[in-house]
């Protein structure tokens, strides 16, 4: 397989469940050092645990950090949480938002 994100630091919002964790399964098998999953549950449908543990299991380091897109200083924090590992070098925005969740913001 073609190992195009070796060494590199993704963050994938969403990514607990669904799309965003086949996000960040494939860019485990590409050769990402971290994956950072965003989400603003580790409960939805597979949940961030299992996620993290197939990751672990393909020999990735990778972390949970529980995010709210629609809050700015929550996506500073999620962004402020790669430094550790070298900073952000990739970042998949998959995570999506419900419109009667936010319509009170409007």
């Amino acid at each position: 397989m073609d190992r195009m994100l070796e060494g590199k630091v993704v963050i994938v919002t969403g990514g607990a469940s669904g799309i965003g964790a086949g996000i960040a399964l494939a860019a485990a098998r590409h050769g990402a050092a971290t994956v950072i999953i965003g989400d603003i549950t580790d409960q939805p449908r597979e949940g961030g645990a299992p996620v993290l543990q197939r990751l672990h299991s393909l020999g990735t380091k990778a972390i949970f950090h529980r995010c709210d897109v629609t809050s700015r200083s929550e996506m500073d924090t999620l962004v402020d949480v790669a430094t550790p590992f070298g900073g952000v070098d990739l970042m998949a925005c998959n995570a999506g938002i419900a419109l009667d969740r936010i319509s009170h913001r409007l």
